[in-house]
């Protein structure tokens, strides 16, 4: 699970950049790197999102992924879980991650850009671009 702050600040910093982009309603995430979900279960489908691609290279971690995020809990007020029925569990390493053109409104990649050499984030950049909604 997220401790408390972090989602707070995640679903703030959502909230903020969908405001900034001028995106209200529901809207489609990849979430990178996912590791088992945390950011899909507390940040992303609590925030509206209406599908989510879960990056998970790990099948450990993909795994362990469909279960977390489904499992119900409450966080910060808000329930969340018994969501995986919106997600696509997906195989894909982020340095070879090739998302179809402009299907995403939100690309979450944290913790795990450290990760990649300076070339392979640099493409993986200008692939989330292409991916984007405009």
């Amino acid at each position: 699970s997220l401790d408390a702050p972090d989602v707070r600040a995640s679903r703030r910093f959502l909230t903020q950049a969908r405001d900034a982009a001028d995106q209200g309603g529901a809207f489609a995430a990849a979430d990178v790197a996912a590791g088992i979900g945390r950011v899909t279960k507390h940040v992303l489908l609590p925030g509206g999102a209406s599908t989510v691609d879960v990056l998970e290279p790990a099948r450990t971690l993909r795994e362990a992924a469909c279960a977390f995020v489904d499992a119900p809990a409450t966080v910060e007020g808000i329930k969340v879980g018994g969501s995986a029925s919106k997600c696509r569990f997906l195989a894909a390493p982020m340095q070879d991650w090739a998302p179809p053109s402009q299907k995403y409104d939100v690309i979450w990649a944290q913790w795990c850009v450290g990760h990649l050499t300076d070339s392979h984030f640099l493409r993986f950049l200008r692939r989330c671009r292409h991916a984007l909604n405009p």
